[in-house]
């Protein structure tokens, strides 16, 4: 909705009843070979490749914004990745802090194990690369140029 509606960005309640229903109640069953397992209860995500799954995560993510307004923030089905330059006000560390909020405010679970930092580097720049992210592992670091 915009402004002209009180900018309320609320999904009517019919939209959240079918959502709902599309989550709730699904059973998964697993084929390898000439063996099936029993349905189990899926209790977590979207089904890998449903057409529903990105839309769903890019309405649960409208509401995450980076903290600076230097920052960049990219969302696509579910992924997010951030763009912190060299010269930003706000620390990574603090922006991807405010992420991880995000993320438990809205019952969500960051996979720290998928979760990679990459620091992109210009050949003439000398000085020292940024500490780590605590927990993430830093794949590499690149020298543009």
């Amino acid at each position: 909705m915009n402004e002209e509606n009180g900018g309320d960005n609320k999904l009517p309640p019919s939209i959240l009843q079918w959502i709902n229903s599309f989550l709730n109640g699904r059973t998964q069953q697993v084929k390898h070979a000439s063996s099936v397992s029993r349905f189990k209860p899926i209790n977590m995500g979207i089904v890998q490749g449903s057409g529903l799954g990105p839309t769903l995560y890019i309405v649960m993510a409208s509401d995450l914004k980076p903290l600076s307004e230097i920052n960049i923030l990219f969302k696509y089905a579910n992924d997010t990745t951030l763009l912190v330059p060299e010269n930003t006000d706000i620390d990574i560390s603090v922006a991807f802090q405010h992420f991880r909020c995000w993320a438990e405010d809205n019952h969500m679970i960051i996979n720290l194990v998928k979760t990679k930092e990459i620091v992109f580097c210009r050949p003439s720049a000398r000085s020292s690369l940024p500490s780590c992210l605590t927990g993430i592992e830093r794949v590499c670091h690149e020298t543009l140029g």
